[in-house]
């Protein structure tokens, strides 16, 4: 008899054991061409298979290796963005409101915000146009209480409604331009527009003091109107670029001396807990400045990361190499967005994002930011008719309402890998058109983003290290983007 009961232990616990080792079923949430699918969970979870071992087309999952947090995803809140939308009737407000910054929207957790004026601003201005005003006595934000503080601050009113906390929300600040007299001449003028190369700024200690300290007295006025997540900060806007619109060029070492010497002490003595981003411009150089800046010790000190945008094709390698350079240092990818104007139902501009993140994500970044939230009709406004897309079209001549291909290929993301959410090892065999990366939350699930570029459907095998026995096949469809999500109990 105490034979009979010890085997029929030993099979009780043999069956919780199997039990205990086989993933849950796998969530899907699909966009995808030629269906109406948009960000959409479909019906049928997809369930885990140990009846025989595929041997190609193999996505494996390793969630004992760890690699970058997320920190956040979101947009820029311009003052085109805030203009157009004040354009907009109250209902067409709050659906704006809704997709971006709630659960059942794109759950953004982190917003840009120009430091003066730039490009997609209705005209050129600063917070202190009075020339030789070191102290910036005259400093003031009037010009933001317009437009792109009431957009602010309606964000954040809507993530109270829908959060219980929004101090996972963090805005950053980017200048595009000093004012116009701190300056060098360009072309024998002092203007907000253009830069002198090779440093746009007059190379004097006053005027770098007084640079260094308008960030200081921005984020000081910010606080004063309630805007107390000001997060952190990028140096420039594309050093590189002596643009047509508000523009300052820096080399590496430039922006170097300008860190250790003035806007580091300054940004450590008032606001000590703020992020401090160099570079700001493109993957191509990203790898370089980092060398430049991290090599001298008193600089790198005063610095928490690196901000890069996507105008460039591929290079995603230059991101693991500035990484490498000091992994105690974050990359963010702060600007995207697809210009020469607005085109509506664009499939390939969602799936050159879509692209673009994985490659990034996959190479250390710790979050995307796309450009403008919101633009009109026609991809402004802008005072240099420099017309670019965004996420929503908001179409100021008939209250319509457009959400690109670029909106849900994004959310596919966003909804899902929270500030906190870590990148997990994963490997797969040469799959034409597929790009994967995979990450585990929070809650302990695992989230893994799935991009099929190609013309026809393909078919993957999901393989989990933790679960050895099971896999789960996977079918993409053509041109289409899955986010699937599972449990990573055991």
């Amino acid at each position: 008899m105490q034979k009979v009961v010890a085997l029929t232990l030993l099979l009780i616990v043999a069956t919780i054991s199997l039990v205990s080792t086989q993933p849950s079923p796998i969530s899907v949430i699909q966009t995808a061409r030629n269906t109406g699918d948009r960000l959409t969970p479909l019906n049928t979870r997809i369930q885990w298979q140990n009846n025989t071992n595929p041997t190609n087309n193999i996505v494996y999952l390793n969630p004992k290796v760890k690699f970058q947090k997320i920190l956040g995803f979101g947009c820029a809140l311009t003052e085109a963005a805030g203009y157009t939308f004040s354009t907009m009737n109250e209902a067409n407000k709050q659906k704006i409101l809704d997709a971006f910054w709630t659960p059942k929207g794109l759950n953004y957790t982190m917003g840009r915000i120009h430091m003066n004026s730039c490009d997609f601003s209705l005209g050129s201005y600063s917070c202190d146009d009075v020339a030789g005003d070191f102290d910036l006595k005259y400093f003031n934000i009037n010009r933001d209480r317009q437009y792109i503080l009431p957009l602010i601050k309606r964000v954040f009113k809507t993530q109270e409604l829908n959060y219980k906390s929004r101090n996972f929300f963090n805005i950053f600040l980017s200048p595009w331009s000093p004012p116009a007299w701190m300056k060098a001449p360009n072309n024998g003028v002092q203007q907000m527009d253009g830069s002198a190369r090779p440093f746009g700024l007059l190379n004097f200690t006053r005027v770098l003091d007084s640079w260094a300290l308008h960030y200081s007295k921005f984020v000081d006025a910010y606080k004063q109107e309630g805007i107390d997540r000001i997060w952190g900060l990028t140096v420039q806007n594309e050093p590189e670029f002596a643009a047509p619109w508000e523009a300052c060029c820096y080399t590496p070492e430039a922006q170097r001396d300008f860190i250790k010497n003035h806007l580091g002490p300054r940004m450590k003595s008032d606001h000590p807990d703020l992020k401090l981003m160099i570079f700001d411009h493109n993957r191509d150089h990203v790898d370089v400045w980092a060398k430049t800046i991290y090599s001298d010790p008193v600089a790198a000190k005063y610095v928490d990361g690196t901000a890069f945008h996507w105008y460039s094709d591929e290079g995603y390698e230059n991101l693991s190499k500035a990484y490498s350079v000091n992994p105690n240092k974050f990359l963010l990818a702060t600007e995207a967005c697809w210009d020469n104007g607005v085109k509506l139902g664009d499939w390939s501009r969602g799936e050159k994002y879509g692209y673009d993140i994985i490659n990034d994500l996959n190479n250390y970044a710790s979050g995307w930011m796309d450009w403008n939230c919101i633009l009109d009709w026609k991809g402004g406004p802008n005072h240099l008719s420099n017309w670019c897309d965004a996420p929503i079209i908001a179409d100021n001549r008939t209250q319509e309402i457009h959400y690109q291909l670029t909106y849900y290929y994004f959310g596919h993301f966003t909804k899902y890998l929270q500030p906190g959410t870590v990148r997990i090892q994963l490997y797969k065999d040469a799959i034409p058109d597929v790009y994967t990366t995979s990450f585990l939350t929070l809650d302990n699930n695992i989230v893994t983003i799935c991009q099929n570029q190609g013309d026809s459907e393909r078919t993957i095998y999901l393989k989990d290290t933790s679960f050895p026995t099971y896999y789960a096949e996977v079918t993409l469809p053509a041109h289409s983007i899955r986010t699937l999500i599972y449990s990573a109990n055991q």
